[in-house]
């Protein structure tokens, strides 16, 4: 009792404070259980059919895995900008069977890997949006075929002439 008696009233009331409170206030929360929160759906993705009806079976498929520069429709590029696709298989240009819109006269050529080719205009693309679509019947070195066609559209516009007006010389 003499301890009890020395220990000023004042600590008494903090330890009671600072540990008993917040171990009944937990106690209370693990008896009743935490709220329950609004769940919120997820999202289920679902994978995309890769048997395609017009594959037949144990024909092996590629895809197109990068295309650049990329395709946006804030971004203009020059008349002569080449276009790199990359695929999963390695390919050889003439395997490779597309087309251009508005009707461009193309060359193709080997990319920088084997998997990549590089498609530019002979001359330049005409202004405004060209449509590139490889075709399915192209073909890899190994024997697989693109499954679906890939479509990429590049905005061409050559760049804003000089005002005359400026007194600017260059």
């Amino acid at each position: 009792m003499n301890l009890i008696n020395r220990i000023k009233p004042i600590y008494l009331l903090l330890a009671l404070l600072l540990l008993v409170v917040p171990t009944i206030l937990l106690l209370i929360t693990l008896i009743r259980g935490a709220p329950e929160r609004e769940k919120v759906p997820q999202p289920t993705l679902t994978p995309a059919a890769t048997v395609s009806p017009t594959i037949p079976p144990g024909v092996k498929t590629m895809s197109t895995i990068r295309a650049a520069p990329f395709s946006r429709e804030d971004i203009f590029y020059l008349p002569n900008q080449p276009v790199e696709l990359t695929f999963t298989e390695a390919l050889l240009p003439q395997s490779v069977k597309y087309t251009a819109e508005p009707n461009v006269e193309t060359k193709i050529e080997q990319g920088s890997i084997p998997n990549a080719i590089i498609i530019s205009p002979v001359r330049w693309w005409e202004d405004g949006t060209t449509k590139i679509t490889v075709l399915p019947e192209t073909i890899s070195q190994n024997g697989a075929i693109l499954g679906t066609p890939f479509i990429y559209e590049l905005r061409v516009s050559l760049p804003p002439a000089p005002d005359s007006k400026s007194e600017e010389n260059y």
